[in-house]
């Protein structure tokens, strides 16, 4: 049996949730080639352009090895393809109706990225 969440992630973006990341073609990543999985891993970029926003954490799988990423993509597209279409986000503001939601605090000010490129 396959993990279907309808668990959101607030923070400044609004309210997202994982994505089906079976090879389904409707309401998973089955339309998507292993080149373009790898490229999403490493960038958060979909095959349309668009940036993935969390959960999904992107940033940590940059320095992938080729191997790797083949290998995560690879195992993605051998998975059962399973039709479950998650929530759609929500733009800041508009609050969740359904499931529950992790709220992510603000960065700290130490944390926080700073307007003059971090001088």
């Amino acid at each position: 049996m396959l993990f279907r969440s309808e668990l959101g992630w607030q923070g400044p973006w609004g309210v997202t949730y994982p994505r089906n990341l079976t090879p389904d073609k409707e309401t998973g990543i089955g339309s998507w080639s292993e080149e373009q999985i790898v490229h999403g891993i490493r960038t958060g970029q979909r095959p349309d352009g668009t940036q993935m926003r969390p959960p999904m954490p992107w940033p940590n799988y940059v320095g992938m090895s080729d191997a790797d990423a083949h290998a995560v993509a690879a195992y993605l597209k051998s998975l059962p393809a399973v039709s479950h279409k998650v929530p759609d986000a929500l733009a800041p503001g508009e609050t969740a109706t359904g499931g529950s939601v992790i709220v992510m605090p603000p960065p700290s000010a130490w944390d926080a990225p700073r307007g003059d490129g971090g001088k």
